[in-house]
């Protein structure tokens, strides 16, 4: 219930950005990764969507949060045609700093700490899925006109469980390193398109849609 409140306040919070927010964005994307669950490997498929809002601070210092839903398939290690699909959602709140290195060049630094809450119901047998989630991101932005480009590091930490009749299987990251790309297209002075994938052993895809205030 308590995330379901974060949820929705953050959801309202928009609605007055330009007096109390330097930016938000609507995002949507999908991502795979394997996790080590119940002494295997089990691959688990999520997609999410949400909103985001964020504050500049008098250091340059960014401080931003997102919510949103979310949709998780947990597949079974001998047969990816069977799997757990849990549905729920997701808080989180990030840390962001941009370093200006020339009128070209920036260095980008991101914290984030999200926390996912969901379950499934098969007739009257309830599980919950929750997890912890840190993860941190550290790119070169390169800016050529209207488009910018990101290569970037995320290296990234998941912790949780799954609970079925007081009976509880832990899970975690099976990889915490991936490289990736993020684009920046500015569609006018204070609005862009942004897509943002990583590669290699957590690959991922994310498109948002970002006005700055």
């Amino acid at each position: 219930m308590r995330i379901k409140v974060l949820l929705l306040l953050l959801l309202l919070l928009p609605l007055s950005a330009s007096a109390y927010w330097t930016g938000i964005a609507a995002f949507v994307g999908e991502s795979q990764s394997d996790w080590r669950y119940a002494g295997g490997i089990r691959q688990a498929r999520l997609n999410q969507y949400g909103l985001q809002v964020e504050e500049k601070t008098a250091l340059d210092l960014r401080v931003g949060a997102s919510a949103g839903q979310f949709s998780l398939r947990l597949l079974e290690q001998n047969d990816v045609n069977l799997a757990d699909k849990f549905y729920g959602q997701f808080i989180s709140f990030y840390l962001r700093l941009p370093v200006r290195i020339n009128h070209l060049l920036s260095l980008h630094g991101k914290l984030n700490y999200q926390f996912n809450l969901g379950k499934k119901t098969l007739d009257t047998l309830e599980t919950e899925v929750s997890w912890n989630e840190i993860s941190f991101d550290l790119g070169l932005n390169i800016q050529l006109g209207a488009l910018a480009i990101r290569p970037l590091m995320n290296f990234r930490s998941l912790n949780g469980d799954t609970s079925e009749q007081s009976v509880a299987r832990v899970f975690s990251l099976d990889k915490q390193r991936s490289s990736g790309l993020q684009l920046d297209y500015l569609l006018e002075p204070a609005a862009y398109v942004r897509l943002t994938g990583t590669f290699e052993d957590n690959p991922s895809l994310q498109i948002s849609f970002v006005r700055e205030y």
